[in-house]
């Protein structure tokens, strides 16, 4: 059996656990007792069954500006049902509780920000507020014709401007029909999220300044930074626009305006937002979305019929339909004189008939009754009673085209010519841009062909639009590179080496390097590089590959001879006439060779015996050198005397 009840203040964990696994939330369960501390006890109900919460609802008290008003709201928040527990009726009974305390503390309607758009209108909620998603490139800035402002602007970081901040949103809210009041704790969780939202980048406010320095708007924003080619391509992220026309004029000035961006993005915009009336290029501003905000119930018809101000004068009788709200079901006579209205039950024909979640729609004008009526959800009579119908067919289609690109290269190359396949299905007209190239119509091409790009990042677009409006797009970026790596072996062994270790430091701007020996596959190496090495003569090679191919190499050829000369002296004798010796010396690379005896020397290079005086005798040496600077020395085993006898 389910019971429907206040929650404790133990049960509040439980209470907001049971919600966030409704929604498919995350629950950090250390933190539950924390975040939960805020449920309102008086102002929350739960749904039980057996002890447990398997269905949650909290009013929060707001205040909405209306045209000429501000009526008190009853804010529907936390409502969920444990997903085991749906189609059960526990949504209806809670909704039902929750109108009856907003009745009981004088709220006159009734709203939400709805996570299901399609729930909501069978407890006659309406849209009543709509808000668009807007990317504008920045260039626009230095070509639009802005409107004179005597005002300035004046960027300082969100939380030194907090308290200015929250006073122009009060002050200048009944500008804004639909808009909710905000009380401490709401600013306190909306810059905690800003600040969450912004990371390591600092949350801004542009607070424009009226001709006395008085504070009259603001926009709250971030930047996203972005480099492309050295080159800031950073987008501005808007979060909130406050001001009159003229004011958020100036304000989207100075956020077009700010250096080294490329665009300005506001995901929350006003469907009517001033700036795309000044706008020189109104292709150069996108509208990615627009969607449903504030869903609106009248929990009382009069008074929320009769507390608002009109721009025309008259008479109008409504019948409003309400399953859930019986007693509000009524004919109502709405009379306005000078902007004013009063409204009270009837009891006579109606000129209009509606549901609850289409009066709604109506309230604060995001739809017209003309437009109600020409699309079936307004019955028109006259004021005998009698009615006509129109009954009008659409097809609703929120399919985008299917689109792709084929044949695409390689993320990172080194050739300047592409060759795309395009296939576009499913809608009218197409559109391709290959980037920074304007756009161009290409309706029914299945290729594209560019040779000679530049170097650097291209993005090509396929953009298809069906009858319904929908668009399908496709992108492909790609990088194009076509210089080399620099590679440089910056030490190395001598041309001619008498080491067989052999050690190189090199470097490569791009790539990881390659080292090879001769023709020998090359081996990823890492600089110093050193090699254990035989006499001989080598080539050494370091290469690099980027990522686009491009190929880089340095080559250094040396050789290596760490053997001396083979020597040896064969015989050595002593006559008169002074020294006879003889002997063999050989080598690849012999250089030079000298003999000597008693402190003289002699060539003997090309040379294997030798006569010399004695003088004043000693030990007879010879001695050869090589290329490489390798020595070899032999003496001989005895001495010889000036009169040449051995000692």
């Amino acid at each position: 059996m389910t019971v429907f009840r206040r929650p404790t203040a133990a049960e509040r964990p439980e209470f907001l656990r049971t919600f966030l696994r409704a929604m498919n939330f995350g629950v950090v369960e250390d933190k539950l007792a924390q975040s939960s501390a805020d449920v309102a006890l008086d102002r929350s109900w739960v749904a039980d069954e057996d002890g447990a919460i398997v269905g949650t609802s909290t009013l929060v008290p707001f205040r909405l500006a209306v045209p000429g008003a501000d009526l008190p709201f009853a804010g529907l928040t936390e409502v969920a049902v444990a997903t085991d527990h749906r189609r059960r009726g526990i949504m209806t009974e809670l909704v039902r509780r929750f109108f009856t305390d907003g009745r009981d503390r004088g709220d006159v309607v009734a709203g939400l920000f709805a996570s299901d758009a399609v729930l909501y209108r069978r407890y006659g909620f309406g849209v009543a507020t709509r808000f668009a998603s807007l990317t504008i490139e920045s260039v626009l800035a230095q070509a639009t014709r802005w409107p004179d402002d005597e005002g300035s602007v004046r960027a300082v970081p969100l939380d030194e401007a907090a308290e200015q901040v929250a006073a122009v949103f009060e002050q200048t809210r009944q500008q804004r029909p639909g808009e909710l009041s905000r009380d401490a704790a709401h600013w306190t969780g909306a810059l905690r999220r800003v600040a969450a939202a912004s990371g390591d980048r600092t949350p801004w406010a542009a607070l424009h300044l009226d001709a006395h320095g008085v504070c009259d708007g603001y926009a709250v924003y971030r930047i996203e930074s972005k480099w492309v080619d050295h080159t800031g391509q950073n987008d501005v992220r808007v979060m909130e626009i406050v001001g009159s026309g003229a004011v958020s004029l100036a304000l989207w000035r100075f956020l077009l305006s700010l250096d080294m961006s490329r665009t300005v993005t506001y995901p929350n915009a006003r469907v009517d937002e001033p700036v795309v009336a000044v706008l020189p290029d109104p292709r150069r501003l996108r509208v990615t979305g627009v969607y449903d905000q504030l869903w609106l119930r009248l929990l009382d018809v009069a008074a929320a019929l009769g507390g608002r101000r009109y721009d025309v004068d008259g008479e109008l009788f409504i019948a409003v339909g309400d399953a859930l709200l019986p007693d509000q079901q009524a004919t109502y006579r709405l009379v306005v004189r000078d902007g004013n209205a009063d409204c009270e039950r009837i009891d006579r024909p109606a000129q209009l008939s509606v549901s609850t979640d289409v009066l709604a729609t109506a309230y604060l004008g995001d739809r017209s009754w003309r437009w109600l009526a020409d699309v079936g959800a307004v019955k028109v009579s006259d004021a005998a009673g009698n009615s006509a119908s129109q009954t009008y067919t659409w097809t609703i289609d929120t399919t985008p085209p299917a689109v792709s690109i084929g044949n695409t290269p390689p993320a990172n190359t080194n050739h300047t010519s592409v060759s795309f396949t395009i296939s576009v299905s499913g809608a009218v007209s197409a559109t391709c841009q290959l980037s920074p190239s304007a756009a161009f119509d290409c309706t029914g091409l299945t290729s594209y062909a560019q040779s000679n790009l530049p170097e650097g990042t291209h993005t090509f677009t396929v953009t298809g639009t069906d009858a319904a409006g929908n668009v399908g797009t496709a992108a492909y970026s790609w990088n194009v590179d076509t210089t080399s790596p620099i590679v440089a072996i910056t030490s190395k062994p001598p041309v001619k080496s008498t080491s067989h270790t052999a050690t190189f430091q090199f470097s490569t701007t791009e790539g990881s390097p390659q080292c090879n020996f001769f023709l020998n596959p090359s081996q990823p190496c890492t600089s110093p590089a050193t090699y254990t090495l035989a006499d001989g003569d080598y080539s050494f090679s370091v290469s690099a590959t980027d990522a686009a191919g491009n190929f880089g190499i340095d080559t250094y050829s040396f050789s290596i001879d760490a053997t001396a000369p083979a020597v040896s002296l064969t015989s050595a004798t002593c006559d008169p006439s002074g020294v006879t010796a003889s002997w063999t010396a050989s080598d690849a690379n012999l250089q030079s060779g000298t003999c000597a005896l008693g402190g003289h020397t002699y060539d003997c290079t090309n040379i294997r015996t030798i006569t010399v005086p004695v003088y004043t005798g000693g030990k007879f040496s010879v001695s050869y050198t090589d290329s490489f600077g390798n020595v070899t020395t032999r003496f001989s085993t005895v001495s010889f005397s000036s009169a040449c006898e051995t000692p």
